[in-house]
């Protein structure tokens, strides 16, 4: 057993190694990992011995972008005040996922978007992230959502939900792979909005037209493969009747149910 076997399992919840954190019994590899960590360090040591305004020009620059992108979360309406440090960071690292696949997205196209979301969320539907594929309205922050929507509603009585604002509301589908989906939305919409009429859209890709009633029922849709894309997809509501608030409620979402769609 090697010297550095204990510290390793110190990262193990049972003895076996059947939940750790990171990589599991490579005590072998330290001395190799402590060689390569001191050649970093004395090659950085150097380094700012010959430029000793780098290090604190690099802080700089960091917490210039660091403001940066506060400012940005800022006028999105992130934060109406004062937000603790953990908001933020995760506000800073999401700005940095979609700049990222941005940036990706440029140069290889859709395969680059997903590389860049792999590596910056990697959070599936039907992986632990979201087993049944169910996207909840009311339980979802809004960072998984765009367009319009309003607050949660959580009513004594009935389900919880959201309601659906002019002229569209998405929910995010992050998907491993593409693959054909049925997707069955918990829908109403109040009298003052009849006759309503549901489209739905996948990225862009128009669906199908669906009418939606006063009491709760489930709009189905077919969400072919071909309109999605690995990692990041949005699925985009839009209601055609806006009553007398053009940019009022349209209708009123509880959830979205994903499933594969049978042979």
């Amino acid at each position: 057993m090697c010297w550095a076997t204990a510290w390793i399992n110190g990262g193990v919840r049972d003895w076996a190694g059947g939940d750790a954190f990171g990589a599991r019994r490579f005590c072998l590899i330290v001395p190799l990992l402590a060689v390569g960590l001191g050649q970093v360090v004395s090659a950085m040591a150097a380094l700012s011995r010959r430029s000793p305004l780098l290090f604190p020009g690099v802080l700089l620059v960091g917490a210039m972008l660091w403001n940066a992108g506060f400012v940005a979360a800022f006028r999105e309406a992130r934060f109406f005040d004062a937000a603790p440090l953990e908001r933020v960071a995760a506000a800073q690292g999401r700005t940095l996922r979609y700049v990222a696949q941005d940036l990706l997205g440029a140069f290889a196209g859709p395969s680059g978007r997903a590389l860049a979301y792999y590596l910056f969320s990697g959070e599936y539907l039907f992986t632990r992230f979201n087993l049944n594929g169910t996207l909840a309205l009311a339980d979802l922050p809004d960072e998984e959502l765009q367009g319009r929507w309003s607050p949660r509603r959580r009513p004594p009585a009935g389900l919880a939900f959201r309601w659906a604002l002019g002229p569209r509301s998405c929910v995010r589908v992050p998907l491993e792979e593409p693959f054909d989906l049925r997707a069955l939305v918990t829908v109403r919409a109040p009298r003052d909005w009849q006759p309503q009429a549901m489209e739905l859209s996948l990225n862009g890709q128009a669906l199908t037209t669906l009418r939606v009633g006063t009491e709760w029922e489930t709009a189905e849709a077919l969400l072919p493969a071909r309109f999605q894309v690995s990692g990041e997809n949005w699925l985009c509501l839009r209601f055609a009747n806006a009553g007398r608030e053009e940019d009022g409620p349209r209708a009123a979402v509880a959830r979205i149910q994903l499933l594969a769609a049978g042979p």
